[in-house]
């Protein structure tokens, strides 16, 4: 089967072939470490050939790269908040969303960060952050582009990753070290907004994410 319709829409098939490939490999690397673990050892545990893992996965920047787009999926497919509720509050939720579904693969994220590898901000996925957070800033009911859009994203990512690093050490049972890091990371984030010029902003658009 292709792994794409003609369309360009990914087969069921291909999807959940996928996922359960990225779950193996980062159970895996929890295990044995990054730079130990093989993508020969990954398939394996995968219990997929290697040319089909291939195809899922090209690279070990493709195998982050799909985790990423993984946590999107899950975080899209969920209701959106309230539109009624304050940015803060709406991009407060779909950040933990994304926490909640990265939750099963802590501790594999965890051994890549303390193996000195940059988690999703590696310059050969920084686009792909910025993609991730501006969907993430959809769901959010904030979205948009231009100059403004360009800026949300980065300041989002930013928010984003320093609570990463939070919340790969949190051992709350609740989440709560890791929540109010995000709470103090987006009004930060918004102090940051609100310290620029009048006129910078208004030249580049008031809407704020953190607002």
């Amino acid at each position: 089967m292709s792994d794409e319709t003609a369309n360009g829409t990914q087969t069921v098939s291909t999807r959940d072939d996928r996922q359960a490939a990225l779950a193996a490999a980062m159970e895996l690397i929890a295990r044995q470490g990054w730079r130990e673990t093989s993508l020969k050892a990954m398939a394996d545990q995968a219990g997929l050939p290697l040319d089909q893992f291939y195809r899922l996965f090209p690279s070990r920047l493709h195998l982050l790269a799909a985790l990423d787009r993984h946590a999107d999926e899950l975080v899209l497919a969920q209701p959106v908040p309230d539109p009624d509720d304050p940015p803060h509050d709406r991009l407060f939720d779909v950040l933990m969303r994304r926490i909640d579904v990265l939750e099963p693969f802590r501790p594999g994220l965890r051994v890549l960060a303390r193996n000195g590898v940059a988690i999703l901000a590696a310059p050969a996925l920084a686009p792909g952050l910025l993609r991730s957070m501006g969907w993430m800033l959809e769901a959010a009911g904030l979205g948009r582009g231009g100059v403004a859009g360009a800026l949300q994203r980065r300041g989002l990512a930013t928010v984003w990753l320093a609570t990463l690093r939070v919340w790969l050490e949190d051992e709350s049972p609740d989440k709560s070290t890791t929540m109010a890091a995000l709470d103090r990371h987006l009004k930060r984030a918004h102090e940051l907004w609100n310290s620029l010029p009048l006129a910078l902003r208004s030249s580049i658009g008031s809407k704020h994410p953190a607002n």
